[in-house]
C-alpha cells in the first residue's frame, strides 16, 4: 500500500465534508486542515485542480444527465 499522508488540506466542498469521507479519512488516520472560507489563495494548487475538473468533466456530465 502507497503511503498515507498524516494530513491534507482542503477546502469545504461537499466531498471533503461528507460523512462517509471523514469517516474513511479517520479510519486512515488522516487529518484535514481545512483552509479559511473565502480564502481560496490558501490552497491554490488544489483550487486550481478543483476548477479545472469540474470545467473539463463534471460540467460535461450535468449537461449530459439534462439532455
Amino acid at each position: 500500500m502507497p503511503d498515507v499522508p498524516k494530513r491534507i488540506r482542503s477546502d469545504n466542498r461537499l466531498e471533503f465534508t461528507a460523512k462517509a469521507i471523514q469517516r474513511w479519512l479517520m479510519q486512515m488516520e488522516v487529518g484535514v486542515l481545512y483552509i479559511e472560507p473565502g480564502s481560496p489563495s490558501q490552497n491554490c494548487y488544489a483550487e486550481g485542480f478543483h476548477s479545472r475538473l469540474h470545467d473539463e468533466f463534471l460540467t460535461i456530465e450535468e449537461f449530459g444527465i439534462v439532455a
